[in-house]
């Protein structure tokens, strides 16, 4: 029985991180990301050398499993990673840029973390076809606030008929 994926929010340092493969390469030094907006840029994970941690942008990052983190890029090109630059916004070295075939998220809010304790379970990426959480919650309140807007829209149209029949003593013009 596999584990269950878990959000990249419950991320720990220390957690292996494997290649493809299955390989173990390393482990979590720290997650790059905005929790409040809910943005995962990366990882920066420590594969052995002092002082030396690989960029691992999160289009690179597969499932995430309690303790362990899965890439989606074999043992070779992982030492074609870029180092992990904690004063870049984005975490990335701009010396060398890692393999990634589409750039990340545009946002000023962008900042290293260290990793923290657990904070919740909604994934930030698609599991297994599902809806990826952020989406669904964008979704649901989207859906919260039209609901609340067309309630009191029909409770404003209530006590305005109510207010005109008190006021005039005739029922409220019909529109045409």
């Amino acid at each position: 029985m596999t584990e269950q994926p878990v959000s990249w929010f419950v991320i720990e340092r220390g957690w292996t991180v494997a290649a493809e493969d299955g390989t173990e390469v390393g482990s979590i030094h720290e997650v790059v990301g905005d929790e409040n907006a809910d943005i995962f840029d990366g990882l920066a994970v420590s594969t052995g050398t002092p002082a030396r941690h690989l960029y691992v942008p999160s289009e690179q990052v597969g499932e995430i499993t309690q303790g362990r983190v899965a890439l989606l890029i074999g043992p070779a090109d992982i030492a074609g990673l870029g180092t992990y630059d904690a004063s870049s916004p984005s975490g990335r070295s701009s010396r060398r840029p890692p393999r990634s075939g589409s750039a990340l998220p545009v946002g000023s809010a962008r900042r290293a973390r260290s990793a923290v304790p657990p904070r919740g379970q909604a994934a930030s990426r698609a599991v297994h076809g599902k809806l990826p959480a952020v989406i669904l919650r964008k979704v649901l309140w989207g859906v919260l606030y039209g609901g609340l807007a067309a309630a009191s829209a029909a409770v404003a149209k209530r006590a305005a008929t109510g207010i005109w029949r008190v006021a005039t003593g005739e029922e409220p013009p019909l529109r045409r």
